[in-house]
């Protein structure tokens, strides 16, 4: 599994890891899709933290918690199917593999 985009209008047909989606991707953040995190710094205010996607231990990333993110600003955060997702461009993180 590696991070799930989604088109920031939303709606689960809007998931897709697409190129096109990307530009106005919205990342699937929730603290319960990843493993293995690790607090590494901070910018534009959030925590960033080095994880991996469970079950893709071979690949890890940089990037915020999305619960954490909602505490601090709600509307940059949506949920498809009890899942949450933050819009990129809201918080001007963008994920990063390490």
């Amino acid at each position: 599994m590696g991070p799930l985009f989604a088109g920031s209008g939303g709606g689960a047909g809007a998931i897709a890891p697409t190129a096109a989606t990307m530009a106005t991707a919205a990342l699937a953040s929730d603290r319960r899709l990843k493993e293995n995190i690790a607090l590494v710094g901070n910018q534009n205010g959030y925590n960033l933290y080095e994880f991996n996607y469970i079950g893709s231990p071979e690949r890890r990333y940089r990037f915020v918690m999305a619960d954490e993110v909602e505490a601090k600003d709600p509307s940059a955060i949506f949920e498809i199917a009890g899942i949450k997702f933050v819009n990129t461009n809201k918080i001007g993180i963008p994920l990063k593999e390490v």
